[in-house]
C-alpha cells in the first residue's frame, strides 16, 4: 500500500484539499467587479450637476461644523463640572 495519498484517509484528505483549492480558485476568478455588478448601468458613474453637488457638500460641512461645535461645548461643560466636583470634594475632605 503506497503512502502517496491514493488510499484511505490520506486519499480523502488529498481530495478535500483539491476541492478546497478549486473552490477558492473559482471564488477569486469570479470576484471581479463585473461579476458582482452584472448590470452595466451600476458600473457607470452618473453625472451630477455641479451646483447641486456644491449644495450637498455645503450641507454636509454645515452639519459637521454643528456637530463639532456641540461636541466641543459638551467637552468644555464636562471639564468644568469635573474640576468643580474635584474642588468641592477636596474642600469637603479638608473640612473634616
Amino acid at each position: 500500500m503506497p503512502v502517496d495519498g491514493t488510499y484511505g484517509r490520506l486519499g480523502a484528505h488529498k481530495q478535500r484539499m483539491k476541492d478546497m483549492r478549486s473552490k477558492r480558485k473559482e471564488k477569486t476568478e469570479n470576484s471581479s467587479r463585473k461579476s458582482r455588478f452584472s448590470d452595466p448601468e451600476t458600473l457607470g458613474t452618473k453625472d451630477i450637476d455641479p451646483v447641486k453637488l456644491e449644495q450637498i457638500k455645503k450641507e454636509i460641512r454645515e452639519k459637521a461644523r454643528r456637530s463639532k461645535k456641540r461636541d466641543q461645548i459638551f467637552t468644555a461643560i464636562m471639564i468644568f463640572f469635573t474640576i468643580l466636583s474635584v474642588v468641592l470634594f477636596t474642600n469637603w475632605i479638608l473640612s473634616l
